[in-house]
């Protein structure tokens, strides 16, 4: 090496250098060039990813409001139903109203389940769901503007279980006074129709309404119907507490006094009712009684039309309630009424 001339050395200095220069290149910058573009085409399918991600993200955002959206018309429609007919809270929210307007002569109610179609679904299968109406017939009786007016037994013509005559002298002065207003009861029918079908127009629905002249006063009847329904995979939850779907009446009345039914006589000490017997027109004549042979129920009507109820149920009974020996059957009829 100390033999070359200068000239030599730099000519094998330069080679080496390009040696050197020619290794950096193949074993640092190409595979680092290689790896770029390795790392540029792993950058491009992760942004291709991530895009196609973020889109996927976006659409899955939008199909979750579609969902949502989805669901609230669900619970809109199921909500738009009675979730549960139960008749007695039915019949309590309607003679409420009526007694709120001031119709609080009630003569009588029935209900009635109404047959709905099925539902056929666009495939022509019959839906596991299910509509479910319930018809309620209430009749209200107007007053006649004449004779005095008594309510739930007020006022009361007993005190302590006996007749109270100082009332029904009271009460039979009143007759033809000017204060009965003709047909009272009438307007607030029709109000009462008119808020029960604005209430809730989806599930409750008017189908009815009749007016009859009786004996100088009206019979007022209107037929209600109540929509609920059956849902297999029920979506809404029903936080609705109106009064015709969860009860809103009083829970802690004292019934120790009351019946069902008028006995013949009521025995009942507790009852405002006790040893009132039946109006005699209501037994008087030959009527079926199912519990009891046929002969037997012709003998004791037999006995009712010739002494009395009255005296039938002392004598035969043991109430002291009267002998027809004293008192005719008239005078035990009169004083039945």
């Amino acid at each position: 090496m100390n033999n070359l001339t200068t000239r030599e050395k730099a000519m094998a200095f330069g080679i080496l250098l390009i040696l050197i220069i020619f290794l950096v290149y193949f074993f640092g910058i190409r595979i680092l060039n290689d790896k770029y573009k390795e790392y540029q085409t792993q950058l491009k399918t992760l942004q291709d990813r991530k895009a196609f991600l973020d889109e996927l993200k976006a659409e899955n955002e939008k199909t979750q409001e579609e969902i949502k959206l989805l669901k609230a018309n669900i619970e809109k429609i199921e909500l738009s139903f009675i979730d549960k007919l139960e008749t007695e809270v039915i019949e309590q929210y309607l003679m409420a109203e009526f007694e709120k307007n001031e119709c609080p002569y009630l003569t009588e109610v029935q209900v009635k389940d109404v047959t709905t179609s099925p539902i056929v679904m666009a495939d022509g299968k019959t839906s596991d769901n299910s509509v479910l109406r319930r018809s309620v017939e209430i009749t209200y009786s107007t007053t006649d503007g004449f004779l005095p007016t008594q309510y739930n037994a007020t006022p009361t013509f007993m005190v302590d279980g006996k007749p109270d005559y100082k009332a029904y002298e009271d009460m039979l002065a009143l007759i033809g006074s000017a204060d009965f207003t003709q047909f009272d009861g009438y307007d607030g029918f029709i109000k009462t129709l008119k808020d029960i079908e604005k209430k809730n127009k989806d599930c409750v629905k008017l189908v009815g309404i009749k007016a009859e002249s009786q004996h100088g006063y009206m019979l007022l009847t209107a037929t209600v119907d109540f929509f609920g329904a059956t849902f297999t995979d029920r979506e809404s939850t029903d936080t609705n507490k109106d009064a015709y779907t969860y009860w809103s009446g009083h829970t802690s009345i004292d019934t120790k006094g009351g019946f069902i039914g008028m006995p013949y006589i009521v025995t009942n000490e507790n009852s405002a009712w006790r040893n009132v017997v039946i109006d005699m027109s209501e037994v008087k004549g030959f009527f079926a009684r199912p519990f009891t042979p046929y002969v037997i129920n012709a003998y004791f009507t037999k006995m009712i039309d010739k002494e009395g109820i009255r005296y039938v149920i002392g004598n035969m009974a043991g109430f002291n309630t009267g002998d027809s020996s004293e008192v005719n059957s008239d005078d035990y009829e009169q004083a039945s009424q």
